[in-house]
């Protein structure tokens, strides 16, 4: 990408268009930026996952082949990554909010994948569309281990969107997802992998996708006092009677109850509702009906629900085992068991939309494939359309060779949410999908990286480390920065965090990471992901520098003389808080091959190079020959950033003789 060429197009073009890139445009297209459109492409084709590398030679490194000081420094090295991922991972796809332009949300949107609006995402209360979900509240996540969890949310999109969604449709499956967004799937040896929509284009063979999963809760057992509220809901009517003053109230009011009668025909349904009554201890009064065979039940019941809807159902807490026992009762009233059916056992039937939704999401905490129905009833028009859920056990996933998709063009809004495990249980045309996070993407890499090493409950303490906290504090400070109605603020945000944070403050750990591959031929698995990590924020950071160049023609009334001191006084204020990351990672002892004064040049002299794109004298002063001594980072990864990112794939490979596998680190 011709960084310089793409600015000189944005100044032409400003010229003879006189663009705000602030103001809101009437239009969709044409576009005012073509020139960002690049990155759109760029930043996808540099989308990759953890699942791509082979970590266990570098387990072996780690646990056989380090001295005290390496593993002290690629400990730290790799917590103080894996911090800064978890803390930055929305910037980009904020910036619409702030530059209302289609071209400008189409590269932040490549930063966070999300769902065309109408999708739904399942809640302890039921399905909810995404626009009602926000940050911190409970919605179920699908696990590694194949389960289900409730999990309160880590962050919420919602976002402009003008392209191509990707419709994945398949029998049971529907989908309506942005192009690079992560599905999670099993492969031909029955492993959990992420992959992004755009890679299933090829033949797959003998892959699946999940639908379903074992929700995880403490509470196992239906209590009979429910089973008694779903033969209501499916066999009973609320009683009325009219009062004095000539209207119609519910019956049972006066003993602060609702009364309900439920009439049924079959010799089972009267013997399980005795043994209801008897169980729950409830009065009732039985009678007969004039319908041959007919008998009436009358009960009286908190009037807390109406028990003709299932109101009262919540996930919250609740565990496969108990969602199973709720599908085995439904089927005992408005269902029915198919006992010639290999797989799909149950079926449930009503008129009402809710109680299917309903039925479907406990269908789906049991661990079934679940698929509505609709069959429309045209005898009269007073009459309800029938709804089927269907029931189907031992077809948790869908499987696929390949999987088929299509494109739709759409434009408007966008919406995910982010979850521990990067894994969303949702909802289409009442269909359900295990969506990946590609918010998390990095995320879920790093985080792989510390449980494979070990490491993963030193991250929990992370932020007490001062080091760690300081620079917290100044990225804290360029993204409320970057997220203010001051113009000029606003853009300094975006200066400061597209040359710092992008370009510098995972450099100097990307440095020792690679450097010993480079130099100790170890550690390979965790290099690859280094690069391949370093090449994608090189993207962003660019995109950022082009960003401010635009600005800067267009607004160069911000760019005074106050606004370059403030950036190098914030720059000299982000190299001391690097430094002390330095100084944290390397307390145990400098690397061998890669001295502390090495790493040291290399920061200033990126902070100096980061300075100049963006139109600003170098601050430092770094001694060259040590500059030198690095110039190999640049040489054999930033500028290769067209190449296969994936070429030097490590491999399992020993050395002294011992070995160790993931597999023996638990």
């Amino acid at each position: 990408m011709n960084t310089h060429n793409s600015t000189q197009t944005s100044v032409d073009n400003s010229t003879d268009r006189q663009s705000d890139i602030f103001s809101t445009r009437t239009h969709l297209k044409p576009y005012e930026y073509t020139e960002f459109l690049d990155y759109v492409d760029a930043v996808r084709n540099s989308y990759w996952v953890h699942d791509e590398f082979n970590f266990d030679g570098d387990i072996q490194d780690y646990r056989v082949n380090t001295t005290p000081a390496e593993k002290t420094a690629i400990k730290r090295t790799m917590l103080a990554i894996a911090q800064i991922e978890v803390q930055v991972k929305t910037f980009w796809s904020d910036i619409y909010e702030d530059m209302p332009k289609a071209e400008v949300g189409n590269v932040g949107m490549t930063f966070a994948e999300c769902h065309k609006e109408g999708t739904e995402v399942l809640t302890p209360s039921g399905w909810k569309d995404f626009r009602e979900i926000s940050a911190g509240d409970t919605v179920t996540q699908f696990n590694e281990d194949g389960t289900l969890s409730q999990v309160e949310t880590e962050a919420t999109t919602e976002k402009h969107f003008d392209g191509d969604l990707v419709t994945v449709q398949k029998t049971g499956l529907d989908a309506r997802i942005t192009p690079t967004h992560d599905l999670a799937y099993y492969d031909h040896t029955g492993s959990l992998q992420k992959a992004s929509v755009e890679e299933f284009g090829v033949k797959n063979s003998n892959n699946s996708l999940p639908e379903a999963g074992k929700l995880q809760g403490d509470i196992d057992t239906l209590s009979d006092k429910d089973r008694l509220r779903i033969a209501i809901q499916a066999d009973g009517s609320a009683r009325y009677h009219i009062n004095s003053d000539d209207e119609r109230v519910r019956r049972g009011l006066s003993k602060d109850k609702h009364t309900y009668e439920i009439t049924v025909k079959k010799a089972r349904k009267k013997d399980r509702l005795l043994t209801l009554f008897d169980s729950i201890g409830v009065e009732h009064r039985e009678y007969e009906v004039n319908r041959d065979g007919y008998r009436s039940f009358e009960v009286d019941v908190d009037t807390e629900f109406d028990l003709k809807k299932f109101d009262w159902v919540s996930l919250e807490n609740k565990s496969h085992k108990w969602c199973e026992a709720f599908v085995q009762e439904l089927a005992e009233w408005d269902g029915v068991r198919l006992s010639n059916k290999k797989d799909c056992k149950i079926k449930y039937n009503t008129t009402s939309k809710e109680c299917a939704d309903v039925a479907q999401m406990i269908g789906v905490g049991a661990g079934y494939r679940t698929h509505i129905c609709t069959y429309e009833d045209d005898r009269e028009e007073s009459y309800a359309d029938n709804i089927t859920v269907s029931f189907t056990a031992n077809r948790e996933h869908t499987s696929f060779s390949p999987l088929e998709t299509e494109r739709e063009q759409y434009t408007g809004t966008v919406y995910c949410a982010t979850v521990p495990s990067g894994m969303l249980l949702t909802r289409y045309n009442d269909t359900t999908f295990i969506s990946g996070n590609s918010e998390v993407r990095h995320m879920d890499a790093y985080s792989h990286l510390l449980d494979v090493l070990g490491i993963e409950d030193e991250f929990e303490q992370i932020t007490e480390v001062p080091a760690i906290q300081r620079r917290i504090e100044y990225l804290d400070e360029y993204l409320e920065m970057g997220s203010s109605d001051d113009k000029q603020e606003s853009v300094m945000g975006i200066l400061l965090f597209s040359t710092f944070v992008e370009h510098v403050s995972l450099f100097s750990q990307f440095l020792i990471m690679t450097s010993f591959d480079k130099h100790e031929k170890k550690f390979k698995g965790i290099a690859n992901a280094v690069e391949a990590t370093s090449k994608e924020e090189q993207i962003h950071g660019l995109f950022g520098q082009e960003l401010v160049e635009t600005i800067r023609d267009e607004n160069p009334d911000l760019f005074d003389e106050d606004f370059t001191e403030e950036i190098e006084e914030a720059c000299q204020q982000a190299y001391e808080a690097e430094s002390e990351i330095l100084d944290w990672i390397l307390e145990d002892g400098e690397l061998n091959f890669l001295p502390r004064e090495q790493i040291d040049a290399f920061l200033k002299d990126r902070f100096n190079q980061s300075l100049k794109n963006v139109g600003v004298d170098g601050v430092f002063e770094p001694d060259e020959d040590m500059v030198s001594e690095t110039r190999w980072f640049d040489e054999d990864i930033m500028m290769t950033k067209d190449n296969d990112f994936f070429s030097k794939r490590s491999t399992t490979y020993n050395k002294h003789t011992q070995s160790v596998t993931a597999d023996d680190m638990f």
